[in-house]
């Protein structure tokens, strides 16, 4: 068969182009890798419907699956319906379930809700749900959520008959909501 040099530039020319997008695609990747944020990340966790265990400074660690991230907190489910909010600088590990389809962090992306978690806690305080608040130390203060102040959270203390119990709002790692049944 003879030399044909149109097919050896065509085959030339389709060995350049796989070879280019595999550079561009790896080039996108340590991108996306290299503009990774905690935040971005969760997101796309909660996307993949992924179980994660995360924990926090407090010392807590929260098995479940991300149900959303607000601007400054990341909500998480457990298995027995739990609802725990975690301020994102508290939350020191990520670790998804081990099924193999996590690779190197690479989400840039901000938080899908818009509200910060104390904003979320005021709106929450309208239904006086029972919460278990744990502060920065690992400290927990359990009762119902009374009312959020600029900087002052206010609960009605477990076991301290009608006693409130004021947190500062500064020092919030988590909040666990409880079912209606405590």
């Amino acid at each position: 068969m003879a030399f044909d040099p149109l097919l050896s530039f065509l085959d030339e020319e389709r060995t350049n182009a796989v070879h280019r997008r595999r550079t561009r695609s790896q080039w996108l990747r340590q991108q996306a890798q290299s503009e990774a944020t905690l935040e971005g990340t969760l997101l796309d966790l909660a996307e993949q419907h992924s179980m994660v265990t995360i924990r926090t400074r407090a010392g807590n660690t929260h098995s479940g699956v991300i149900r959303t991230v607000g601007r400054d907190f990341v909500a998480l489910s457990t298995r027995a319906g739990a609802h725990i909010y975690c301020a994102l600088g508290e939350v020191t590990t990520v670790r998804p379930q081990a099924d193999g389809r996590h690779g190197p962090a690479s989400g840039g992306r901000e938080g899908t809700l818009d509200l910060l978690f104390r904003e979320f806690l005021d709106a929450a305080a309208e239904d006086r749900p029972w919460v278990t608040l744990t502060v920065t130390s690992g400290e927990q203060i359990s009762g119902h959520l009374c009312a959020v102040g600029v900087d002052v959270v206010t609960m009605q203390a477990d076991g301290d008959g009608s006693s409130a119990c004021y947190v500062s709002s500064a020092v919030l790692a988590e909040a666990l909501f409880r079912s209606a049944s405590r």
